[in-house]
């Protein structure tokens, strides 16, 4: 309910939020600590990840601190698009800009880079009554100039002004080139690095649905003749890439026409 314009419907979030941070990365998080624990006392425990669970406990800020952000309706506020300097604005080009300048001295880079007279605005700065007058002006700049124009005008500075990228765009960004983000396109490499484990072999790939089914499996103890019952009644899913290199490829290709039908 804390995202969306003001006068609006909240925000879908597509599915980051839950699926992805407040469910898989919390549950790999608890798989971490449970096995630290393991290595300490030597024993296992059961690990209890909900998706709801996780959205609240990384929501923890917003609303356990609201009186640190939240004066008024969705829309209004600090952080959710109610102030001019946390926002987005649309450029000449029909591309979009994000800034995200809340420190006075970053409003300051900021007013500089626009080429406004920053003494008034930067004295107006908290002053919510004035948010959508101000609002009103940047939209008006920021359809001036195009968006590298903008880039341009505000790369290196601190006013925490970055162009908003279309996934196909990601990869040849400066950063994330300089920083080696990708693999390959629209394919990130994994993070955070870890100073001892060297990422050289990064696939240039992403995994298939299931493609180390089988493999698991195996080192947990199943047989063979298991893993085919669990194939063929499409309990496990197993792609072909790895199923045909595998030492137990028969499985696989005597589960093939059940599998067709999940690919």
């Amino acid at each position: 309910s804390l995202m969306g314009q003001k006068g609006s419907p909240p925000t879908f979030p597509l599915n980051t939020l839950a699926d992805f941070a407040g469910g898989g990365l919390t549950c790999a998080l608890g798989i971490l600590l449970a096995l630290l624990q393991r290595k300490r006392t030597g024993k296992g425990q059961v690990i209890d990840s909900a998706m709801v669970d996780g959205v609240a406990y990384l929501s923890s800020f917003l609303t356990m601190r609201q009186e640190t952000w939240r004066h008024g309706p969705r829309g209004s506020n600090w952080l959710d698009g109610g102030a001019p300097f946390y926002n987005t604005y649309e450029t000449k080009d029909g591309k979009y800009v994000a800034v995200g300048a809340i420190e006075s001295k970053f409003y300051k880079c900021l007013l500089e880079g626009m080429g406004l007279p920053f003494k008034s605005l930067m004295a107006e700065q908290n002053d919510s009554d004035t948010w959508p007058k101000t609002k009103e002006l940047f939209t008006l700049i920021f359809r001036k100039k195009t968006r590298l124009e903008w880039q341009k005008i505000f790369d290196g500075s601190d006013a925490c002004v970055t162009p908003v990228l279309e996934p196909e765009e990601m990869m040849n960004h400066q950063h994330n080139r300089t920083r080696g983000a990708y693999i390959r396109e629209l394919v990130p490499r994994p993070a955070p690095r870890l100073s001892l484990v060297s990422h050289q072999g990064d696939r240039p790939y992403v995994s298939e649905q299931g493609e180390h089914s089988v493999r698991v499996l195996k080192e947990y103890g199943f047989s063979d003749a298991e893993i085919k019952v669990l194939i063929m009644k499409g309990i496990v899913q197993q792609s072909i890439e790895e199923g045909s290199n595998d030492s137990v490829s028969p499985i696989f290709e005597s589960a093939r026409p059940r599998i067709k039908s999940k690919l």
